[in-house]
């Protein structure tokens, strides 16, 4: 009986041991420390306001987005998360940026100078 409390003892003194501050917690990631523009990358962008819309002419979602200079630079998602695949929702998002390598799928006479085929690192909605 004397061992049984003595185990029951050194049972409870080691849950009692693990108390759940011990545990790691991860912060969420942070977009521009993990993001690097290697290979074919060409350009980076981070916390970038910009509306959410499909191109019929790609058959993918893209995002509309006012650059540094001020033109209007659209960038197709083909990775876009189905939770944001809303026409007209205005977001926050940071991404890395390629040459667009989506193939036409209707003709579209828009033609758009800064378009590039980009990868999600996070997207946040603002409405």
């Amino acid at each position: 009986m004397k061992n049984i409390f003595s185990l029951l003892f050194l049972v409870s003194l080691f849950f009692a041991s693990c108390d759940k501050s011990d545990l790691v917690v991860q912060d969420p990631e942070d977009c521009e420390d993990t993001m690097i523009c290697y290979g074919d990358c060409l350009f980076t962008e981070y916390n970038t306001e910009g509306i959410i819309a499909f191109q019929q002419c790609y058959q993918t979602w893209s995002i509309a987005y006012l650059a540094e200079n001020g033109e209007e630079w659209v960038a197709l998602f083909p990775d876009m998360p189905t939770a944001f695949q809303v026409e007209g929702k205005e977001v926050v998002f940071s991404a890395t940026f390629f040459e667009n390598d989506i193939p036409f799928v209707l003709p579209d006479p828009m033609i758009f100078l800064g378009l590039h085929k980009a990868e999600l690192c996070d997207v946040i909605s603002l409405n």
